[in-house]
């Protein structure tokens, strides 16, 4: 219990684009979308792990909170933050607070109640 009130955790990962290159899926520094481009581009030619954890890991929490990409909608999830219609609900973004979150961001959905 937090403040009295029940809570429930749950974990999920989202990562946008593969670890490394594959055949049908190759990874492309400067794809507008998955690459690393804009605010990204400082891991432009950097390792795989560094693009993972640095690029791709907050491409991936924002599809999942928002269904965008770069702010751009995607048709493909509406992200949690379709969920506002039916609950009252917080959506962060936060930075990692111990040395062991290997990732640039991590998502916090709190659901407060049905509405």
């Amino acid at each position: 219990m937090i403040e009295g009130k029940s809570y429930y955790q749950i974990a999920a990962s989202v990562h946008y684009e593969v670890d490394r290159p594959r055949r049908l899926h190759s990874y492309v520094d400067e794809c507008p979308l998955c690459g690393c481009t804009g605010e990204y581009s400082a891991y432009m030619g950097a390792a795989h792990k560094d693009k993972n954890e640095k690029v791709h890991d907050p491409l991936g929490v924002e599809i999942l909170l928002y269904g965008t990409i770069r702010g751009e909608k995607i048709i493909a999830f509406e992200g949690v933050n379709s969920l506002q219609q039916k609950y009252a609900m917080n959506l962060r973004v936060i930075k990692p607070f111990r040395d062991d979150m290997n990732t640039a961001n991590l998502g916090l959905v709190i659901v407060n109640k049905v509405l």
